[in-house]
């Protein structure tokens, strides 16, 4: 069947929901699944190395990417108009979003990562009104709903009323080639000493507030925590703020967005990673940090035990005592160090974005067969 993909959540700084679409994109392509297929992101460089794809820009005609809004209006109009050509076909969307009236001949599969959106409606008031009103229409009208974890899909569930036979648990992956143990690389140059790293936005539910707070209460001398992600201009000036009062602003480094081939040298150097979420629909960050070899210090909350497992020092992201005691403990022992990194890398083997992408090109297979049942 024909299929069209909307991969527009891969911007130009891929994070979290760019980075899943970069790379199973890349593996559907690379396995044949999307032969002839039209895939339209917003970043495509790299995203199909061969022809037996397209791969069209779907910001070629205006500046920069578009605000949710105005791309869920696009999804309607040119994403829909260019289904309708490839009719009958396969939609996949990597995100969330995707066209409320299919044309007659097409079926959608979209991927949800998680409904943040629905738990902080504050924090996302344009966000909140789609999920309320228009991704419940998505989702009854879906073929199949994938998900990132078991959390993901629990929550569904039970916001939405969904069936769980609608939907299909697809873990998340990481670059093996990227986020490797390799303790012959440099050190990275801008950070000299032990430091803790954390490594997310910063909007409130990342819980970087109280992680400064607990890295403030447990006055370790010479350690530094870097901090990596976005420098968003809503929050930095309170994260800033944050750091003076607290005594700690020449113990912090903001990195900002950190390029992925810099990250994993952040990891493999790193004490250990403090990610102390207070909700994740999956949780790359860990993920990658195991697989790096680096110590990992993870909220007791929503998908984070899912994806570390036994692998990671588990601490209460409410409580600022508990995430320092978390902090201190990896800090002071070397052994407890060594065996969260001998863990990590082994709890980090149950995972592949080669595994996503199969389980991904099952359910389009299976969507395939059923489209194929229907016209016969």
């Amino acid at each position: 069947m024909n299929v069209t993909v909307n991969a527009t959540a891969l911007g130009p700084q891929p994070t979290g929901l760019g980075v899943y679409t970069r790379e199973v994109v890349r593996r559907l392509v690379a396995d044949g699944q999307l032969e002839g297929a039209t895939i339209f992101a917003g970043r495509t460089d790299g995203l199909a190395d061969d022809a037996h794809a397209q791969v069209v820009s779907w910001t070629s005609r205006h500046h920069g990417t578009l605000g949710h809004a105005e791309r869920i209006l696009w999804l309607q109009t040119g994403f829909r108009g260019a289904v309708a050509q490839a009719v009958p076909g396969l939609v996949y969307s990597t995100v969330p979003e995707g066209i409320i009236n299919l044309p007659r001949g097409a079926m959608q599969i979209i991927t949800v990562h998680d409904i943040i959106p629905v738990h902080y409606p504050a924090l996302y008031p344009a966000s909140v009104q789609y999920y309320r009103h228009v991704l419940p229409r998505l989702l009854a009208h879906a073929a199949a709903v994938i998900c990132n974890s078991t959390c993901t899909r629990d929550d569904l569930v039970k916001w939405s009323g969904l069936k769980r036979l609608n939907t299909q648990v697809i873990a998340e992956g990481y670059d093996a080639a990227t986020f490797r143990p390799d303790t012959a690389d440099a050190a990275p140059p801008a950070v000299s000493g032990p430091y803790l790293l954390w490594v997310g936005d910063m909007r409130p539910y990342k819980n970087l507030q109280r992680v400064l707070e607990a890295f403030a209460a447990m006055r370790s001398p010479g350690l530094v925590l870097v901090v990596a992600g976005r420098l968003d201009p809503r929050y930095l000036p309170a994260v800033r703020e944050a750091m003076t009062q607290l005594g700690i602003a020449g113990a912090v480094a903001l990195a900002g967005y950190v390029p992925d081939a810099e990250l994993a040298g952040l990891y493999r150097h790193a004490t250990g990673l403090v990610f102390a979420s207070l909700y994740e629909g999956f949780g790359l960050p860990p993920l990658e940090a195991m697989a790096s070899g680096c110590p990992v210090i993870a909220s007791r909350a929503a998908s984070l035990p899912e994806v570390c497992g036994d692998a990671a020092l588990y601490v209460d992201p409410t409580d600022v005592s508990s995430i320092a005691a978390g902090m201190r403990e990896l800090a002071s022992h070397q052994s407890l160090q060594d065996e969260l990194r001998s863990a990590g890398l082994a709890r980090a083997q149950l995972f592949s974005w080669e595994q996503t992408a199969r389980g991904i090109a099952a359910v389009l297979d299976r969507a395939a067969e059923q489209a194929g049942g229907r016209s016969a």
